[in-house]
């Protein structure tokens, strides 16, 4: 009984543990998650910039072309502030590209972490319940067990002392028989 209690007090020890490191993924994959939601707000954020940008290329492209159906200045001049505009709205877009290519290419690796962190998770919470699983049919194999011990030593104790009756009455027995031979002599 006590290597069965023992046993016992080791799975629940080795349950205690394996709960514990559940919950420790568990943390480690909400944390996955809020860094992947951040991502996607920067994401969202670095779209709306560029929609502002492009925006406002398309409006500076219209008051150029009002500017030129006022006074015409030379056409040099247009041509250089057209393309002066243009350059710079060009690394500008260049600029918010490249930085939403890395936020992109940086979201799909976090993408990819998380999910491969959360099938590894998946396949210890399926190893955890199988352990518990196997903890809880262990826990009460092992409690018939005891209940087997303890219905065969309360069998035995019965049987105990039946023979221990038997003997008493056989010792009795065995006094009278010799007082009988005792009278006989």
């Amino acid at each position: 009984m006590n290597n069965v209690i023992k046993d016992k007090n080791t799975f629940f020890d080795n349950l205690q543990l394996r709960q514990a490191e559940l919950e420790s993924a568990q943390s480690h994959l909400e944390s996955l998650q809020s860094q992947n939601t951040e991502l996607q707000y920067q994401l969202r954020e670095l779209n709306a910039r560029y929609m502002l940008l492009k925006e406002d290329l398309v409006e500076v492209q219209r008051e150029q072309e009002l500017q030129s159906q006022g006074p015409a200045p030379s056409a040099d001049e247009v041509a250089r502030l057209l393309s002066a505009t243009e350059a710079k709205y060009e690394s500008r877009m260049s600029a918010l590209k490249k930085n939403l290519d890395q936020l992109e290419a940086e979201r799909n690796l976090n993408e990819a972490e998380w999910s491969r962190k959360l099938r590894d998770k998946l396949a210890e919470v399926d190893e955890l319940k199988m352990a518990i699983g196997s903890t809880a049919g262990i826990h009460q194999q092992h409690e018939e067990v005891v209940s087997e011990l303890k219905a065969s030593a309360a069998k035995s104790e019965g049987e105990r002392r039946l023979l221990q009756e038997q003997v008493f009455e056989l010792h009795k027995n065995n006094l009278e028989v010799k007082e009988i031979e005792v009278c006989d002599i």
